[in-house]
């Protein structure tokens, strides 16, 4: 063998050599969108999880076993249009978990189809050992996988905090200048004073 194809539900095929890093296509693919969601009947499991290619989907389908449907985007830059067109297909699930590729494109990407979905379904793992899931699987790092997977937090933009510890450490991590402390101990301790460039507000009933 000297290459791999991968069949997308329109019939398309990604074609990989195995000993260089190029492809070609056969078939109308752009008009493929998500890889694999031939594989799992809409709500099969409560949970898709979505990553970046395909080596990536089945690296993780096989680690996750019945946890998680798998599907992947085409690529990081359509990813948006993939998850639009397929949008009534993803939505089917209650949960829907992103693990796209730890770089910018990635990122970008992320944050891009996390919009297209009710804030309250979306969760996203942090990849910090390796860049993808497969890059986790050719280390044989499965444990560290599946642990990072499950470990996927609610998804939230980059500069917003949403947990009571994000918050804390945010807090104890201020630049800001202290302008005053406060008069009530248990009010200090909480917010560690009064900071520039802060809004307070008060309410009395």
């Amino acid at each position: 063998p000297v290459a791999v194809a991968f069949k997308y539900p329109n019939g398309a095929m990604k074609i990989r050599k195995f000993d260089e890093k190029k492809f070609h296509t056969q078939g109308p693919m752009k008009d493929a969108y998500l890889f694999g969601k031939d594989k799992f009947d809409p709500a099969a499991f409560s949970t898709i999880t979505i990553v970046e290619g395909e080596y990536d989907a089945l690296a993780l389908s096989d680690v996750l076993a019945k946890d998680s449907a798998v599907v992947s985007v085409r690529n990081a830059p359509s990813g948006f249009a993939d998850c639009k067109a397929d949008w009534n297909y993803v939505n089917a699930f209650k949960k829907i978990v992103l693990c796209l590729d730890n770089d910018e494109p990635g990122q970008k990407a992320s944050r891009q189809i996390a919009a297209l979905f009710d804030f309250n379904k979306v969760f996203k793992v942090t990849l910090n050992r390796h860049k993808d899931a497969n890059a986790y699987v050719e280390a044989k790092e499965y444990h560290e996988l599946r642990e990072a997977w499950k470990a996927a937090k609610r998804y939230t933009p980059d500069n917003v905090i949403s947990s009571f510890s994000e918050i804390e450490q945010s807090l104890k991590n201020s630049k800001e200048g202290v302008l005053a402390t406060y008069p009530f101990s248990t009010l200090q301790k909480a917010l560690y004073g009064l900071h520039e460039g802060e809004v307070v507000v008060l309410k009395g009933e």
